[in-house]
């Protein structure tokens, strides 16, 4: 066991995974945070609003999806997602893609990434789209969300 001595050390267990509650509207052309009102897990209760606070160090996964309702999307069309810390930098971003493809007059967009994070910082989930008009997130909570968990040191 010499080789793994992390995997000997028990870990605080850091989760956290965050819902909108109904469709909020995303405005044209605008990165836009949506408020995650139902808090599913929050194991550090560490997260208000729309900014979840890192309290314990350690490297993280990040995943967030969201879903703009609507009809026939146009190829010119775009949306996109991505993390951004407290001063408004990005963390990791998804590239902007093109709507015209949907599931059930849907059009998802959705990030991942592995980051590591000092105690202090904080972290928001953004979406954007660029339809040419106000578009309202899918009002099903469990397509629209954000997950955190600490995997390591």
């Amino acid at each position: 066991m010499r080789g793994h001595p992390t995997l000997l050390r028990p870990y605080p267990v850091v989760a956290f995974h965050g819902q909108t509650s109904a469709g909020p509207t995303i405005t044209n052309a605008t990165w836009t945070s949506p408020a995650l009102a139902t808090i599913v897990l929050d194991t550090q209760r560490s997260f208000l609003t729309d900014t979840y606070t890192i309290r314990v160090p350690g490297v993280y996964f990040m995943f967030c999806q969201f879903a703009f309702t609507g009809g026939a999307w146009a190829a010119t069309e775009t949306a996109g997602s991505r993390f951004v810390n407290g001063a408004g930098s990005v963390v990791f971003a998804s590239t902007l893609e093109d709507l015209q493809a949907t599931f059930n007059g849907r059009a998802f967009t959705r990030i991942s990434v592995i980051r590591r994070f000092a105690a202090g910082d904080t972290v928001s989930a953004q979406c954007f789209q660029e339809s040419g008009a106000n578009i309202a997130l899918s009002s099903t909570a469990a397509e629209n969300f954000m997950y955190l968990y600490r995997i390591g040191d």
